[in-house]
């Protein structure tokens, strides 16, 4: 079983914020939770999800965001040679 690991991100826009805590258990995501604007249906979801999945799902501008500020630590592409 894979271990557990938490990623966290933040967005903000002309004082708006938005955040949001995932729990990844490999590459899916178990749990998430967050603030901000569409962060409750963007967090609903991408619950059980994988990460890669969990980026190419539309949420509103800051909620998106707050998300890919997460993932991109955790997330990258293979490099060509």
């Amino acid at each position: 079983m894979a271990a557990e690991r938490e990623l966290v991100g933040n967005a903000a826009q002309d004082g708006d914020l938005a955040w949001v805590r995932l729990t990844v258990s490999g590459q899916r995501i178990e749990r998430a939770v967050g603030e901000g604007a569409g962060m409750a249906d963007l967090a609903r979801e991408i619950q059980g999800r994988t990460l890669l999945d969990a980026a190419s799902i539309p949420g509103s501008r800051l909620a998106a965001d707050a998300l890919h500020d997460a993932l991109g630590p955790a997330v990258s592409a293979s490099r060509w040679r």
